[in-house]
């Protein structure tokens, strides 16, 4: 099976083809290099990649930081108001260190 001669192909074509210079045209004139028509570039996204950039942009426009909820844990901190009971601390430190043991 015979593709075709490569030697056809004319090289400034081809390096207006690798620039991107004449895509955008070559669809709506449908031009040639030789007996080889230039190959359409087209970009569509799914309905899933679509919303999942919308919620990329959206998580993107969120503040990495809540500086409202710094703000009342801080205050709380300082006012002595906040407390972490120790048995929970114990409970949260001996479970990650098994964690790391058998991880």
């Amino acid at each position: 099976m015979k593709i075709g001669d490569y030697k056809e192909i004319v090289p400034d074509a081809v390096q207006r083809y690798h620039k991107n210079e004449s895509v955008a045209g070559a669809s709506e004139k449908k031009e040639q290099v030789g007996a080889y028509p230039l190959p359409e570039e087209r970009v569509s996204l799914s309905d899933r990649a679509k919303e999942f950039n919308e919620m990329k942009k959206l998580i993107e426009s969120q503040p990495e930081v809540r500086d409202d909820l710094v703000k009342k844990m801080r205050e709380k901190i300082e006012s002595g108001e906040y407390k972490v009971p120790a048995e929970d601390l114990a409970r949260k430190i001996v479970g990650e260190n098994l964690i790391d043991i058998f991880a």
